[in-house]
C-alpha cells in the first residue's frame, strides 16, 4: 500500500519490478484513480502484480462497476467513511457496501479499516466478504510491546489466531460454514 508519488519518483516500471522481485503479489496505490492508472496497470501486469483497488461506502454504483472492472487480485472494501484505525463497532454502511459489491465482483472482496476484534471478522464474512484486512490493530499490539520487554511478534501472532478462529466459526450469507484455506 502506497501513494503514487513514491511510485513516480522511482519510475512506474522499476517500482513494479522491485516490488515483484521483493516477493509482493500486488500493489494498492490509494490515491491513483482507475481512470489514470493505465501506466501502473501495464507495468504491474508485466511484473506479475495485481492492482488492488478500494471501494468505499460513498462509492456510487456506476463508479463501483468501473473500479471492479479495473481491479485484480481482490477488492478492498473500506468499512467506514474516514481514516483507518481500530474501532469498537463496524457501521451499518460496511454491510451495505458488501451487499452492493460482492454480487458484482468477479474477485474476492476483503473488508478493512477498523477491523479490530473477532466479532468484526464474523460480521464481515457473514455479510459476504471473502476476508478481512487487519492493519492498525496489529501495529498497535506490536508497538505497545516495544520498550517494555514484551514480545510484540508473539502477541500479534496470538491476536491473529483469535481473528482466524472467528473466521473459521463464521457462516456464509447462505448459512454455510465459511471456507478457508488454512
Amino acid at each position: 500500500m502506497t501513494y503514487y508519488n513514491p511510485v513516480l519518483r522511482l519510475g512506474v516500471g522499476p517500482f513494479c519490478r522491485a516490488l515483484s522481485d521483493a516477493g509482493a503479489d500486488g500493489v494498492l496505490v490509494v490515491d491513483l484513480p482507475p481512470e489514470e492508472s493505465e501506466e501502473l496497470d501495464a507495468a504491474a501486469s508485466a511484473s506479475g502484480l495485481d492492482v488492488i483497488r478500494l471501494v468505499a461506502p460513498s462509492t456510487p454504483d456506476s463508479r463501483l462497476d468501473l473500479i471492479l472492472a479495473k481491479s485484480s487480485g481482490f477488492v478492498y472494501a473500506v468499512s467506514v467513511a474516514g481514516t483507518t484505525g481500530a474501532r469498537e463497532l463496524l457501521p451499518p454502511s460496511a454491510k451495505e457496501l458488501l451487499a452492493r459489491t460482492v454480487p458484482r465482483s468477479r474477485l474476492p472482496v476483503a473488508l478493512g479499516f477498523g477491523i479490530s476484534v473477532p466479532e468484526h471478522v464474523r460480521l464481515a464474512l457473514e455479510a459476504g466478504a471473502s476476508g478481512v484486512v487487519v492493519g492498525s490493530k496489529l501495529v498497535s499490539i506490536y508497538s505497545d510491546c516495544s520498550g517494555d520487554g514484551g514480545d510484540g511478534i508473539a502477541r500479534a501472532a496470538a491476536f491473529a489466531r483469535t481473528m482466524k478462529a472467528a473466521a473459521i466459526g463464521a457462516r456464509s450469507p447462505a448459512g454455510e460454514p465459511y471456507r478457508h484455506n488454512r
